[in-house]
């Protein structure tokens, strides 16, 4: 059944009602069938289909719990998978009626245990069933087809979020907020989160404002889709086709198999091919050609059937309502109620501390690279380096300064030496052992995936993930990601499970380890980050577990932090090194020269990423037109680059109004603000003492992962460092910014002694 219809599998159910649904949640109340209205004023009917799936007959209705047996992927098929989440979601929307109905007649005892155990035991098979759904579909997208994804994912969704919406669980999170002091940290960090979710979704909305906020999510929904619409058509609209086998000849050989031959290759968009086009492409006009297509996708010169100018007029206008409705001056305060940074003055100072303290270093690599480029003979000389030659003579200074070869150094990074360094980092970080599970010991959807546990010395399977390596054409998402199947919960006794998906190239030869680009460890040790932070938390509610308590900004801090080891620990990347020849570790001069290649350049991404901030936080702040409000934060912030009219990038700039960065792209920079402090505080005492690094990775394992879930992150990151972050380490690390004392540091938090409560749910965008 490859090409399931996705809204007709679900549970059959009568609902008959006396009275009619709230209008914020009527439109999305349940998955699939149709509302019926009876001629009885008020009365709702709804008749959908009846799948008679059980726990014997559909594995995907069995959760994993208690170190049992993983998923039994080779009995999936589409169809189960789509009945059992159907059935789930069902199961949490009468479990949320339930709840409502004993909260209203007093016929609970009322602990909190109680209620959060109703909650959290349908609410994580749900999110187990999604997220298995979701990773299927990404690993084997031929076997599971499945239609109309994105409305069933909306659907359920809409039925999770009824937890924050219900009138009762409102009111009696905030009795237990009355009564606080009788609660322990977890339990003040659930209200915290209830009472915030319920908020910014409306529930505390008056009759008449409830129906406002609600056309305004649907109307956001439809322009957030015009806008993604419009962007893939003009995507996949540009192509262009080269025959010069003299400039084919100087793209990389991964490049040419993705667009053709060396002697005719077709260039696209896309960025796994605009980006390392920019990087190897000598010819000047061909690199402006691309560069220019790139960024005037949805352009209004272009196609105005396809241009976005008026989907980011609609959607700005649209979220400015959405935070005036709830009480919020514009649409920054309301995303940044679930942000570390707190007040839009804080972002702006980070965004203008940064900008101010890379400007030297910046003015710096600009004159250096550009006076490489004239004294190379193929830049015109006295012609300014413009946006389109920076990738073209970044690569060249750095192959000419380090001589690094790819080839070269991939050869002593074969993915199993790799694998095991990161794990005997994290197990001198962090007293934790990985260890593989054998083949015949678990089910998964591919032949190629390996499964790994997570040991404590004290508490043993504190968690488990799948790693599927290597990528498979037509068949596998070209993406790297993790998916966090399975949270821990006290009151099912589950263990956290995640999936890291990546797209190495499988080896030539059967049985030999895969090489990987020290690009790839980077992305690897990120996403292996992310896989700690989900598993080693202690938090007894699934709400507040790992990544669940985490504020926006603060999401990818740890994967940030795993990171910086292979980057500045000679002793961790010697460790996940062996040389495909002999076994021998990488010698140390080529690993501080791959480190000074890395950051020669971190002033100029810096420079894109602070305008890109600045660009997105005045956006949402002002209300002068788009291109208008553009012009003013290019010449504040892109100077010595001028701006070419055909330049329309903010009709691209998918992250800030139809994904989840609204208000937000700043987070991304800040998570790596986060990471460099934190690991400054390794650094003091050498990164590449072993027990020294031990010492304050079990202080840190304690802070910021064992009890993520009792505090907020800017209490979290108190008491490990005992001040507010500063971006003087991040800056020092990449390069950017002298030496300076472990003392004194400059604070970007002003002096608010609180934080806003993280959140797990989408709810602003």
């Amino acid at each position: 059944m490859s090409n399931l219809c996705l809204t007709h599998l679900c549970l059959r159910r009568l609902l008959v009602s006396g009275k009619r649904w709230p209008p914020v949640v009527d439109h999305k109340r349940h998955l699939f069938g149709f509302f019926r209205k009876s001629k009885a004023p008020g009365v709702y009917i709804l008749f959908p289909d009846i799948p008679s799936d059980t726990p014997e007959t559909n594995e995907l209705l069995v959760l994993p719990a208690n170190d049992s047996t993983p998923t039994r992927f080779t009995r999936l098929s589409s169809e189960k998978c789509v009945k059992a989440v159907a059935k789930m979601s069902i199961d949490f929307d009468s479990c949320i009626d339930s709840l409502d109905q004993q909260l209203e007649q007093k016929k609970l005892s009322q602990s909190f245990d109680e209620v959060m155990a109703q909650i959290e035991e349908r609410l994580v098979p749900l999110d187990y069933g999604m997220s298995t759904l979701r990773l299927l579909r990404a690993v084997d997208k031929q076997r599971y087809d499945f239609r109309h994804f994105d409305q069933f994912f909306n659907r359920i969704t809409a039925t999770k979020i009824r937890r924050f919406r219900s009138p009762q669980i409102y009111y009696f999170m905030r009795e237990s907020d009355s009564n606080r002091d009788q609660l322990d940290g977890q339990q003040r960090r659930v209200v915290d989160k209830y009472l915030l979710e319920a908020k910014l979704f409306g529930t505390t909305l008056s009759a008449q404002e409830s129906p406002i906020l609600a056309q305004i999510h649907t109307n956001l929904a439809e322009e957030k889709t015009k806008y993604s619409e419009n962007l893939a058509e003009a995507t996949k609209r540009f192509s262009h086709t080269i025959d010069d086998p003299s400039l084919l000849g100087v793209l990389p050989d991964e490049l040419i198999a993705s667009i053709g031959s060396h002697s005719n290759a077709t260039i696209t968009l896309h960025s796994s091919v605009f980006n390392p086009f920019m990087e190897y492409c000598p010819d000047r006009s061909l690199r402006w050609n691309l560069w220019l297509a790139y960024n005037s996708r949805s352009s209004p010169s272009n196609d105005r059937r396809i241009s976005n100018s008026i989907p980011i007029e609609n959607i700005r206008a649209l979220r400015r309502k959405q935070a005036q409705v709830l009480g919020y001056e514009n649409y920054v305060e309301l995303s940044l109620e679930t942000k570390m940074a707190r007040t839009v003055d804080n972002v702006r100072t980070f965004v203008s501390t940064l900008h101010t303290k890379s400007k030297h270093a910046f003015d710096a690599n600009f004159k250096e690279l550009t006076e490489f480029a004239e004294h190379s003979g193929s830049h015109e000389s006295g012609a300014k380096l413009e946006l389109w030659d920076l990738p073209y003579w970044q690569r060249k200074l750095l192959k000419s300064k380090y001589s690094i070869e790819d080839t070269r150094v991939k050869q002593y990074f074969p993915l199993s030496a790799v694998l095991n360094g990161m794990f005997r980092l994290a197990e001198n970080l962090f007293d934790v052992k990985v260890e593989e599970v054998p083949t015949d010991r678990f089910e998964s959807w591919h032949k190629d995936v390996l499964f790994f546990r997570i040991l404590s010395p004290k508490q043993g399977i504190v968690g488990s993930f799948y790693l599927d390596p290597y990528a498979r054409v037509n068949q596998k998402s070209r993406f790297s990601y993790n998916e966090l199947s399975l949270n821990r919960c006290h009151s099912l006794q589950t263990k956290p499970i995640s999936c890291l998906i990546a797209n190495f190239a499988e080896p030539l030869i059967s049985g030999q380890s895969t090489q990987l680009s020290f690009a790839q460890i980077i992305s690897l040790f990120k996403q292996f980050g992310h896989i700690l932070q989900h598993s080693l938390t202690e938090s007894r509610y699934a709400e507040i577990s790992g990544l669940a308590s985490q504020e926006w900004d603060v999401v990818n801090f740890f994967p940030e932090f795993m990171a910086l080891w292979p980057l500045n620990s000679y002793a961790t990347l010697s460790s996940c090194s062996a040389h495909v020849s002999d076994g021998s570790p990488l010698p140390e001069q080529e690993f501080d020269k791959i480190r000074r290649a890395h950051y020669h350049f971190s002033s100029f991404d810096l420079k894109h990423e602070i305008y890109r901030m600045a660009l997105d936080l005045g956006l949402y702040t002002g209300t002068e037109f788009w291109a208008n409000i553009r012009d003013q934060v290019w010449d504040e912030y892109m100077s010595p680059f001028s701006r070419d009219k055909l330049d329309a990038h903010p009709c691209s700039f998918r992250a800030i109004f139809c994904d989840d960065f609204a208000s937000a792209y700043f987070s991304f920079k800040w998570a790596e603000m986060l990471a460099s402090d934190a690991f400054a505080a390794f650094q003091a005492v050498g990164v590449d003492d072993h027990k020294a690094v031990a010492r304050v990775g079990a202080r840190f394992k304690d802070s910021f992962l064992t009890h993520s879930g009792d505090y907020s992150s800017n209490e979290i990151f108190r008491r490990f460092l005992g001040r507010d972050p500063s971006p003087d380490a991040f800056l020092r690390i990449n390069g950017i910014h002298g030496k300076d004392s472990h003392l004194k540091k400059d604070s970007i938090l002003g002096n608010e002694k609180t934080a806003n409560e993280g959140t797990a749910e989408k709810h602003v965008n």
